[in-house]
């Protein structure tokens, strides 16, 4: 028992004048009595003397007990209570992160916890899974209902967020009213530090248990953890979590089809690094090998030239450095044509250089306009011819005369990319006014646009107001950026790191909050483009890093509680006040 004011005990001093009182007896006074009158009254003075002994005596306990229970009221005693181990509403947090996958013989983690929350439901359940983000699914169901909501849910490929877990979890409790049960592997691998939502829960009164009903059991894994690309090819990273050194078989297939295998001897927690040279469209990498945690075996490759954009140059010449150029960009497939033979099947991108104007045909122009108007992107580059043809008219600037005279040329805009280029200077150029709606890339010191672009229906005119060989920007590194970054923008074209995510990430979407979350490893479609989605989580493989939380608890809270005696000690001592009064007025005092 403890006292939360220990100075009210020296009250208890007072109690030494009250038995002085009552031990100090006064002297009796001698009276003579006639015989007779004590004969007849003995019989019934014995009796009240006695009485009135009893009673004084009485009366002395009960002050004395009336005064100790207040001066125990003024020391505020208090003692501690137990609640119940088991309350009325758990909030269970189930771990459905990758590690979750590990296998313990012919069952998989997530197994072993679900039928964990099978065998002790409480008779008020919520659940919330644990992944990258805490999400609630169930709140105050019933046990049967609990069950049937475990046996839709299936493991994940997210990392583990555990500290924000537990702290939504607390957040379903009213204070005291319940507690927050964890069933995971203890492995901890994104979102609040732990000790975070210690202290969180420890402010609300909040219980938290970790259960880990995995087997001890030390895991075998070989996974891999990393991947990145220098054009085609994939530089993968293997790391070998087990114990003993192994040698082990990666290839790379496309479908069922192997297409190239290496062998890499890998020491305990030893990593390496392999390039595989990648095949258009869809490849896997495989560890040819069955381990305990399968979930990072295999990596998702997606190599977006097998959709290469479609390029027709027209020209007099089938030669010069922008012809060069778009033959080196490996997402471009390019066709030469040499008026008036002009192929008349779509392309991506229609790019007219210097032509004769009277080899064209009729028809050549408005087939063009067509294929622009439905979302092909036309590169219309200045030559005498085009300034007298019809497409003079489709330009996003107004030709004003031509310029001979030299003038440096500079980026107009940071879009696209354009702000750290060198273009140098230009010698021959046409002067001009930009259009409504024009968007102006590049102009000269005296505000000539010579690089502007406009939209046309679905598709876009871009506009460049000098020749190659009119211009010193040929000759710079940045003439063939510009063209690859121009080129890429106007088709959609993204680079290879867009084409691969990892778990856990998001995409835009339609969905009701905007955007659709990555849970699944494996190739998916997004916005008419596929997407290789992988774990590449090199903390989330490390399947036996567990052990160091397996059943642990986050806080040293029991469910005790203080209660106070200072209101039962002072109604019994009131209660006793009550008592002598009686016993005074009995007595005939009053």
């Amino acid at each position: 028992m403890d006292f939360l004011n220990p100075l009210g005990l020296l009250g208890f001093l007072f109690l030494i004048p009250l038995i002085i009182i009552y031990l100090r007896r006064p002297r009796p006074k001698k009276k003579a009595l006639p015989s007779l009158m004590f004969l007849m009254k003995d019989e019934k003075r014995v009796q009240r003397s006695m009485l009135r002994r009893l009673l004084r005596n009485l009366l002395f306990f009960l002050q004395l007990l009336i005064l100790s229970l207040l001066v125990l009221a003024m020391a505020d005693p208090q003692i501690p209570l137990e609640s119940s181990a088991q309350p009325g509403h758990v909030v269970w947090v189930l771990d459905i992160s990758a590690s979750s996958q590990a296998r313990y013989g012919n069952k998989a983690a997530f197994d072993y916890f679900r039928d964990y929350i099978k065998a002790h439901p409480a008779s008020s359940n919520s659940l919330i899974l644990l992944g990258d983000q805490p999400r609630l699914v169930l709140d105050k169901a019933s046990p049967s209902a609990l069950k049937d909501t475990l046996d839709r849910l299936s493991p994940t490929d997210l990392p583990s967020n555990l500290g924000d877990s537990i702290i939504a979890a607390s957040s379903l409790l009213q204070q005291g009213t319940g507690k927050v049960i964890v069933v995971s592997d203890m492995m901890p691998t994104t979102g609040s530090d732990i000790q975070v939502a210690q202290k969180t829960l420890e402010s609300r009164n909040t219980l938290v248990e970790f259960e880990n009903p995995l087997p001890d059991k030390e895991l075998d894994n070989v996974g891999l953890i990393g991947l990145s690309f220098d054009r085609t090819d994939a530089l993968v990273t293997v790391k070998n979590y087990d114990t003993k050194t192994l040698e082990i078989s990666v290839s790379l297939r496309q479908g069922d089809e192997t297409k190239s295998s290496q062998t890499v001897t890998l020491r305990p927690d030893s990593v390496e690094q392999l390039t595989f040279a990648t095949f258009p469209g869809k490849n896997t990498v495989r560890i040819d090998r069955d381990d305990d945690f399968p979930a990072d075996n295999t990596l998702f490759i997606y190599n977006p030239l097998a959709n290469k954009e479609s390029v027709l140059y027209i020209s007099n010449t089938t030669s010069g450095y922008l012809l060069t150029a778009l033959y080196a960009m490996p997402f471009l497939q390019v066709r030469t044509a040499i008026p008036p033979i002009i192929p008349q099947e779509p392309f991506d991108f229609i790019i007219i250089d210097s032509f004769e104007g009277d080899k064209i045909l009729p028809g050549t122009f408005p087939s063009i306009l067509r294929q622009v108007e439905g979302g092909s992107t036309l590169v219309l580059i200045a030559s005498d011819a085009l300034m007298e043809s019809p497409l003079q008219d489709e330009l996003p600037v107004i030709i004003a005369s031509k310029k001979e005279k030299a003038a440096t040329l500079y980026p107009a805009t940071k879009s696209y990319g354009l702000d750290e280029m060198d273009f140098g200077q230009v010698h021959v150029y046409w002067d001009a006014i930009l259009k409504e709606k024009a968007v102006l890339l590049a102009d000269t010191d005296t505000s000539v646009p010579l690089i502007a672009l406009r939209k046309k229906g679905l598709g876009s005119v871009l506009y460049v107001g000098f020749r190659e060989d009119q211009a010193d920007f040929r000759l710079t590194p940045s003439f063939p950026i510009f063209w690859s970054r121009i080129l890429k923008r106007l088709g959609n074209i993204e680079s290879i790191g867009f084409y691969h995510r990892r778990t856990g990430s998001f995409l835009a979407a339609t969905d009701a909050d905007g955007r659709q979350l990555l849970s699944r490893r494996g190739f998916v479609s997004f916005r008419g483009k596929t997407l290789a989605v992988n774990l590449l989580d090199e903390q989330e493989s490390d399947v036996n890093n567990h052990h160091q939380y397996a059943s642990s608890r986050l806080t040293d809270l029991s469910g005790q509680k203080d209660l106070s005696l200072q209101f039962p000690l002072m109604s019994l001592a009131l209660l006793l006040v009550l008592v002598e009064l009686s016993v005074v007025k009995f007595r005939g005092d009053v």
